[in-house]
């Protein structure tokens, strides 16, 4: 009974260590945030570099202008854009929702109103997605305006625009961040599994060759690189853990443990 034992698990081991891992290339949906690259003042000026807008690092009532950018108006409405580029691993095509976050400081909407556009590629219009509304007096204040049917305001050379207006010349907006969350779907590349080179030399107990030298199970694989997704499987068992099988002898509780195997003279299998 313990041969026969010993010869189906390995037979149900070696059917399972067979099978293909199988990896996913189904799509799914993740975020990417951008950040602006290029100021266009239309009226009016803006102090301050762009790279301040891209990190959220002002709150309450502090002021620390290395820190953001001022939109000024000197006798005139503020209006300008910031111009944004997708990265080209993200295909306008599969874009299916776009954010604008924003920290603003300046004055109310009621005595002074600062809107937000998104530029629309294919009519050469803009269309307004928010505005300062909610804002307190020189205190800074978070907004988030969604863009909808993303693809039109993209370009083929993945730029966005996105505008900020004033509706009078009566006081400044201060703008520490303004950036851009995607929503896309992504489809990750198949890992090919790799190849097993087996230069193994074969086992042999009791003088008897357990498998064949050219069997996977006599492959050593200390030499094997190291599998792409090593390091989550290692992590979802526990990177702590020990690890521990019961292929030895020994006993435990009056008893054998592991998976034992007796030696029989070749006459007893006739």
């Amino acid at each position: 009974m313990k041969i026969y034992r010993f010869l189906f698990f390995v037979l149900i081991f070696s059917a399972l260590i067979a099978l293909p891992i199988s990896h996913s290339s189904a799509a799914a949906n993740t975020t990417y945030t951008l950040k602006p690259k290029l100021i266009t003042n239309q009226s009016g000026s803006a102090v301050g570099a762009v790279s301040a807008l891209g990190v959220l690092d002002q709150s309450a009532s502090g002021d620390k202008p290395a820190l953001y950018v001022k939109f000024t108006t000197p006798s005139v409405v503020y209006k300008g854009y910031r111009t944004y580029t997708l990265p080209s691993s993200i295909l306008p095509s599969t874009l299916s929702a776009m954010k604008v976050y924003v920290n603003y400081k300046g004055a109310p909407a009621s005595s002074q109103t600062w809107s937000w556009y998104a530029y629309q590629w294919n009519t050469a219009t803009w269309t307004l997605i928010g505005n300062n509304n909610g804002a307190t007096n020189n205190v800074w204040k978070k907004f988030v305006f969604n863009i909808s049917s993303p693809l039109s305001h993209v370009n083929s050379d993945g730029q966005i625009r996105i505008q900020l207006r004033s509706n009078n010349a009566s006081g400044d907006a201060k703008i520490d961040l303004e950036s851009i969350s995607l929503t896309y779907a992504y489809t990750p590349t198949p890992i090919p599994p790799t190849p097993i080179v087996n230069t193994g030399t074969g086992t042999n107990i009791a003088n008897c060759s357990i498998f064949p030298s050219n069997n996977v199970w006599n492959t050593p694989i200390n030499t094997l690189p190291v599998h792409a997704r090593s390091d989550a499987w290692v992590n979802t068992i526990g990177r702590t853990r020990g690890f521990h099988m019961d292929f030895g002898s020994g006993t435990w509780d009056g008893g054998p443990i592991g998976i034992p195997y007796n030696v029989a003279a070749g006459s007893q299998l006739n």
